[in-house]
């Protein structure tokens, strides 16, 4: 019976300790070879987990151009944000946190970044626009400008309260609180060397889904708040020749009477490759648990850099101009839970060694103390969950409504082309995730 048992609590801790990294791998691969298979677009498959799968499939959803199912994966990720995340009562959030400690964070839902709510209700906008539903992409882009604005308040309040909770939990055993801090340096030093050739966003703000929510406005005629959401990218960026042209062609609409006879633009975005994943390190760090040194080794996740597709694209003998790095967007939230994410991790295998050499003590037969040993190495994984489909980058040009456009790649091979309205503006959307694995959105004005 007792085998039995130990056979059980083995598999439900490789089943429930995963650190995700084959599913991120599966979902990269999904994005990039567009296999869009009805059992895998299910919606049923969002229903757990529903924030990690829900955005991944929405992403996938919307590579397949299936613009319905990716708003409901939207959707159901959104819910999961509201009720699971945010309508957390002190009471939940600290149970969690603690058993969280005691287990691993891949054995309960994943709660997300920041950053990603804001790009939710933006690739929700976009797909709205592309189904020609303009009152619902005008909801989705005002959430997405409202998350932002609110992003500093919430971020750093989550943030404070979390690193309390692991502060006191560590504080009940002295010694343990000694060895504890000394482990930080290494640490850190690990950081340094894994995240030096990121860039970190100060502000946080994510110009992407402010230049997306302009370009919006201005489909939407809503010229004023166009030109006042780019002005707000204009200045952040002075030295960009084209976001200066097209703030003030947007300046420009801003004084012209209505019905009159306008030119109409065509605007390039570019999505290049894809942002940076987590990945899993281990560092063999001493603790001192009862006058005695034990060495615990211990997994920390890391941001990776992937892959970017093409440099630049080209049209009309113009490039497109860089508007905004997500890594930097991405690396500047991780490096602001840094601190908590390795008091977190440090509390948890301290803990759990504690609890091992305790039982280990107090058991005659060595069975308790294999099973204790035994969970405690299962659990010992860093959670490498992330939203994978994210552009590395994204860039901008924008050009006059001739009637048709030729894109072409660094290398002057045509990507694509197509005969367009000359009365409407026109937004294409290129979304490259490695050199022949390219999408192209074409959203035109109402």
């Amino acid at each position: 019976m007792k085998h039995l048992y130990f056979c059980f609590l083995v598999a439900f801790f490789f089943t429930a300790c995963s650190n995700h990294a084959n599913t991120n791998l599966n979902f990269e691969k999904a994005f990039i070879h567009q296999q869009c298979n009805k059992n895998t677009l299910a919606l049923k498959n969002a229903d757990k987990d529903s924030i990690y799968n829900g955005l991944n499939l929405a992403s996938l959803a919307r590579v397949c151009k299936d613009y319905v199912q990716s708003n409901a994966f939207f959707d159901k990720a959104e819910k999961a944000y509201k009720f699971d995340v945010d309508l957390q009562n002190d009471i939940q959030k600290v149970s969690r946190n603690l058993s969280e400690l005691l287990l691993n964070d891949t054995i309960y839902d994943y709660q997300g970044y920041f950053y990603e709510r804001v790009m939710l209700n933006t690739y929700k906008g976009l797909n709205y626009m592309s189904l020609g539903d303009f009152q619902n992409a005008r909801v989705e882009f005002n959430r997405a400008l409202y998350r932002q604005d609110r992003l500093k308040e919430h971020f750093y309040s989550y943030i404070q309260k979390a690193q309390e909770d692991y502060k006191k939990e560590i504080q009940k055993d002295k010694k343990l609180y000694a060895s504890f801090y000394q482990n930080l340096n290494p640490i850190y030093k690990q950081y340094d060397n894994l995240l030096s050739n990121f860039n970190a966003s100060k502000n946080y703000i994510n110009t992407y889904t402010t230049y997306i929510s302009a370009l919006f406005f201005f489909f939407d005629q809503d010229y004023l708040k166009a030109y006042d959401l780019l002005k707000e990218v204009a200045l952040s960026q002075t030295n960009n020749q084209e976001l200066q042209k097209q703030f003030q062609l947007f300046e420009t609409f801003t004084h012209i009477q209505p019905n009159t006879n306008k030119q109409k633009y065509i605007f390039i975005v570019y999505e290049n490759g894809l942002s940076s994943t987590k990945e899993e390190f281990n560092l063999v760090l001493p603790f001192v648990f009862n006058d005695n040194l034990a060495n615990i080794s211990i997994a920390f996740a890391y941001l990776k850099a992937r892959n970017s597709s093409y440099p630049f694209l080209q049209s009309q003998d113009q490039k497109t101009h860089n508007l905004i790095y997500f890594d930097d967007i991405i690396v500047s939230e991780f490096k602001t839970l840094l601190p908590s994410i390795v008091l977190k991790t440090l509390v948890s295998s301290a803990l759990k060694t504690s609890i091992n050499l305790t039982i280990a003590n107090n058991d005659s037969s060595g069975f308790l103390s294999l099973i204790s040993t035994v969970s405690t190495t299962l659990t010992n994984k860093a959670d490498l969950r992330m939203w994978q489909a994210l552009p590395k980058s994204a860039s901008i040009l924008m050009l006059k409504n001739e009637g048709l456009v030729q894109i072409y790649d660094d290398h002057q091979k045509l990507i694509f082309d197509d005969k367009l309205e000359k009365d409407k503006n026109y937004i294409l959307l290129v979304r490259s995730f490695m050199p022949h694995s390219n999408v192209i959105y074409k959203i035109k004005e109402k």
